[in-house]
């Protein structure tokens, strides 16, 4: 199958509702035990994927018959924090094969405002059960790793993410659609594991905001675990404040689920 492309402008969307970006906040900061959001939430914008307008031009997301998908990649980038305000135009452009799927959000002017890349790939159901993930090396933990684990999460509290995202997908929610697909059970949404990573490391170290978040997920991880986040911290800046970390999302059987890379800007002048 030869490469398809997509593009489509929207116009006039609110980057973030208010009320639901207060809710995604309050979630976060419970299930990962953190200190309540100072800022609206880096994944905010995620939750425009179920607006209607959006979902319109997001088709290309749906796998062919008979095959999953599984969320390799995850982009988000931001210039400043998200306001309540932004009403902005928002720029989705697709690239599609046989083997997967990338989807661009560019919020303004060439992503002038904020920015969302998420990688698809499709994977039959043998595929599927061979995606296992690695265990975590103890080389990857430092003197500085800093460890904090989430609190179990359960049907209800990912019932709670997908009604916010508007996150029909069944691999969520419905045990007999993930058996079929191959996966052992139904599993946690990505875009979560990356939620609860911004509001753990935050919550350390609080003088700074995620600029941008680059994760690959390596690992599905069973609703109704705990989430083992270790935080590594690569670069200060020369006042001092977080520049650059890596953070690992362990499951409890000690799997690597998913790796982020962020970049982190001062929330002082």
């Amino acid at each position: 199958m030869a490469d398809c492309f997509g593009v489509a402008t929207i116009s006039d969307i609110a980057l973030v509702d208010k009320v639901a970006s207060s809710i995604l906040g309050e979630l976060l900061s419970r299930l990962s035990k953190s200190a309540p959001f100072e800022f609206v939430s880096l994944i905010a914008p995620a939750l425009l994927l179920g607006n209607t307008k959006i979902a319109a031009h997001t088709g290309a997301m749906t796998p062919p018959s008979g095959m999953g998908v599984i969320h390799e990649f995850q982009l988000f980038s931001r210039p400043t924090p998200h306001g309540f305000t932004v009403v902005s135009d928002i720029t989705i452009k697709h690239r599609r094969n046989s083997v997967g799927v990338v989807f661009d959000f560019e919020v303004g002017v060439e992503g002038s405002v904020a920015s969302m890349q998420t990688r698809l790939r499709f994977v039959t159901i043998e595929e599927m059960v061979a995606f296992k993930g690695i265990k975590f090396p103890l080389k990857y933990s430092t003197d500085h790793t800093i460890w904090h684990k989430s609190q179990k999460i359960k049907q209800a509290d990912v019932a709670d993410y997908l009604e916010l995202a508007r996150d029909h997908n069944p691999i969520h929610v419905d045990y007999a659609a993930a058996r079929a697909l191959g996966l052992e059970g139904v599993v946690l949404p990505g875009m979560l594991l990356c939620g609860l990573a911004e509001s753990i490391l935050t919550t350390h170290f609080c003088s700074v905001w995620i600029s941008q978040m680059k994760c690959r997920f390596m690992a599905a991880v069973p609703v109704g675990q705990t989430v083992n986040f270790g935080i590594v911290p690569r670069k200060h800046d020369e006042r001092g404040f977080l520049n650059l970390a890596r953070i690992f999302a362990v499951t409890e059987d000690n799997v690597i689920a998913a790796i982020m890379d962020v970049t982190c800007a001062p929330n002082v002048s």
